[in-house]
């Protein structure tokens, strides 16, 4: 019983995360990587490993593509909350970590996508202590892959 309450509140790590919010995540990564205009198919294959790695659903390119297509260049700050809007505290960092991930796989973040993260934290109500430990473990994940 202890196990399935656990289960619900998305604290077992074995588990893929809930479909609604893999979708959300997936939706932020596109956004970040289509900061700099295009996501390249470099970028797509990075984003269908880490949103793989980190929710534990996969996407198929086409899918990522759809959605990448679907995303709008200027968001007003109620769309920020609204990627955030019923996701639960674990997964809200897994999204962070998830736009992170794409936006420094480059070695840098530019000036678009560091307005476009911040934004997203701010609009998730993540504190600074809380970002600079997901940044970490994002750069962790960038280093672990030799990139």
């Amino acid at each position: 019983m202890i196990r399935r309450i656990a289960s619900f509140l998305g604290l077992d790590p074995e588990k893929p995360l809930r479909k609604k919010a893999a979708a959300r995540v997936l939706s932020a990564m596109c956004h970040v990587g289509k900061c700099d205009g295009i996501i390249a198919a470099a970028e797509v294959a990075l984003i269908s490993d880490t949103i793989q790695r980190l929710t534990g659903r996969s996407f198929a390119p086409t899918e990522i593509m759809q959605v990448a297509d679907q995303t709008r260049p200027n968001l007003e700050p109620q769309d920020y909350i609204a990627f955030g809007t019923g996701l639960r505290a674990g997964e809200k960092a897994v999204m962070i970590h998830g736009v992170l991930s794409i936006a420094i796989s480059s070695g840098r973040i530019f000036p678009a996508e560091y307005v476009f993260v911040t934004t997203l934290a701010h609009g998730l109500g993540m504190h600074g202590a809380d970002f600079r430990r997901v940044l970490g473990l994002a750069i962790a994940d960038m280093n672990a892959r030799g990139a």
